[in-house]
């Protein structure tokens, strides 16, 4: 421009935005008049450090760009996570037209890979759910893991009908994508919540595939309407966290706050209250049908289902398989390969289980010589 334009330029004094601008950028020396480490500072004001800084203007085109974006990418996810289900029930599709035989045989790498595309698709937790799958079904007697992994494919395709509905089911994108935070569901004025005693009836640990550790902790409320809450604890792996900060049998005064969902189970605490005395659940369980029928109807997608037992014994079958049959003439086969020998000579007053593919995954059991329980 000088070169240019030689008149416009004419000597002149430096402004005062110049000058500063100038110090800021040269290191400071003896003499220059910048400010030196021994010149006085001002002295802290409290007032004017603790008032309120004024809110900040909102620009109204800025808002509205930033809504759009947001709904551009919430609607982004939603395609992503669609895609995804309907990959999911083509891959069901697929593995049931070649046979259960042929599924089971490399069941670990065909869920591996329908995981992997789900991961992909913005769908996390389903992802966790197939990758799950082999270990559950491989877990039953080799003459019922055709029927456990239709059970398991067959509510895959429930909640991937559900998700495609508007509005969706309540609490299923938690079983989709991820779930809400714990100040989220607290902070929730329409929570579920339920202040009792609680006991601590079992704590389950899984290593999961994406190198997270799991820790379920199923409750039962100390009340004559018992009820499950199941807390969920997710922690990396290479921490080598050492359980859930619950001991099995612990009990404790507290009040849960539910996820919402058409069949509350998974649930964060309040607050949390040590006592002195031993507790345990009282009251008469319902049927094990209209259990299930309250919880099924609600999630038919529901993978484990928490039931109350009415007394009954556990004895074992022919092929050593343990059974538990109840009052009523009622029998299931007993998960655990193997229990504590003394539940075979105990008369169990109520029993917590999980039902997981027509066989009981015991929890805990009240007993005339205290509450017994089981290990997964």
């Amino acid at each position: 421009m000088y070169a240019a334009t030689t008149d416009d330029f004419a000597p002149g004094q430096l402004p005062d935005w110049g000058a500063d601008w100038t110090l800021r950028r040269r290191k400071p020396t003896a003499g220059s008049g910048a400010p030196s480490e021994s010149a006085p500072k001002p002295a802290k004001n409290l007032a004017a450090a603790l008032a309120e800084t004024p809110p900040k203007t909102v620009d109204p085109k800025k808002a509205i760009a930033t809504e759009a974006a947001r709904k551009a990418r919430a609607e982004a996810t939603q395609a992503s996570q669609i895609a995804g289900l309907l990959e999911l029930e083509s891959w069901i599709s697929d593995n049931l037209k070649l046979g259960l035989p042929q599924a089971l045989s490399d069941l670990t790498a065909r869920c591996r890979t329908i995981s992997a595309r789900l991961s992909n698709a913005k769908s996390p937790a389903l992802s966790g759910r197939l990758d799950d799958i082999p270990e559950r079904v491989m877990s039953a007697p080799n003459i019922t893991r055709s029927d456990a992994l239709i059970e398991e494919l067959g509510k895959l395709v429930l909640l991937s009908r559900a998700a495609q509905t508007d509005p969706q089911p309540v609490g299923l994108q938690r079983l989709i994508s991820t779930a809400e935070s714990r100040d989220v569901v607290l902070e929730n004025p329409d929570a579920l919540t339920h202040k009792a005693v609680w006991h601590v009836a079992a704590s389950h640990t899984r290593t999961r595939k994406d190198g997270l550790v799991s820790y379920a902790t199923w409750l039962i409320s100390c009340d004559e309407s018992p009820r499950f809450a199941q807390l969920l604890d997710f922690v990396p792996a290479s921490l080598e966290k050492r359980g859930a900060g619950f001991t099995t049998g612990d009990t404790f005064e507290a009040e849960v706050y539910y996820y919402p969902s058409a069949a509350p189970l998974r649930a964060v605490l309040n607050d949390r209250t040590p006592i002195s005395h031993d507790a345990h659940w009282t009251g008469t369980p319902a049927s094990v049908t209209a259990q299930l029928s309250q919880f099924l109807s609600a999630e038919p997608w529901m993978q484990d289902v928490p039931l109350l037992l009415e007394p009954g014994r556990i004895t074992p079958a022919q092929d050593e398989t343990p059974l538990w049959t109840g009052l009523s003439g009622q029998t299931y086969p007993v998960y655990q390969p193997q229990i504590p020998p003394i539940a075979y000579g105990l008369t169990l007053h109520s029993t917590a289980a999980l039902l997981r593919h027509a066989r009981l995954l015991l929890l805990a059991s009240t007993t005339e010589m205290g509450v017994l329980h089981y290990d997964e």
